[in-house]
């Protein structure tokens, strides 16, 4: 017969090795059987319990994370709804204030173009001949400046 080695406390141990009738070794096996049955039942009761315990904590936790969450949301809505509420009280005001802007620049908007036309009518090259005709006036001495200007005044005569 093959032996095999079982894992019991110190005191079975000591009660079983004290025990010199193959039966009654038998018989109180069987009853440290049935100990450690009700000790595994128990233990296995106080464990559910525990996790009950712990379940329903967790599930507390949980409806606060979710009231946080729901709060948490709920002032952010608000929060933009103030944001937007306000920027439609200041609407109109800004909508005033840049329709006064665009007034006040249109006339010098037109001025503007009025410039940028007049100055795309320039023609560059008779620009360049007047000033050098300009130049040229200015180093004349007196006389010539004047037979010059007889020159100019009697030009389409």
């Amino acid at each position: 017969m093959k032996k095999e080695l079982i894992y019991v406390n110190e005191d079975f141990a000591r009660k079983y090795e004290s025990i010199d009738e193959a039966n009654e070794q038998v018989e109180a096996l069987k009853e440290y059987m049935k100990s450690l049955k009700k000790d595994i039942r128990d233990e296995y009761k106080e464990n559910l319990a525990v996790l009950k315990e712990d379940l329903i904590i967790y599930k507390g936790l949980n409806l606060q994370v979710r009231q946080s969450f729901e709060k948490a949301k709920n002032e952010a809505i608000n929060a933009s709804y103030k944001l937007w509420e306000n920027y439609e009280k200041e609407k109109s005001d800004i909508e005033k204030k840049i329709n006064k802007l665009n007034d006040s620049l249109l006339p010098l908007t037109e001025k503007l173009d009025s410039i940028n036309s007049s100055l795309k009518k320039i023609n560059a090259y008779q620009l360049k001949e007047i000033l050098d005709i300009i130049k040229r006036f200015s180093s004349m001495n007196k006389q010539e400046q004047k037979v010059f200007e007889l020159l100019l005044e009697h030009k389409g005569d």
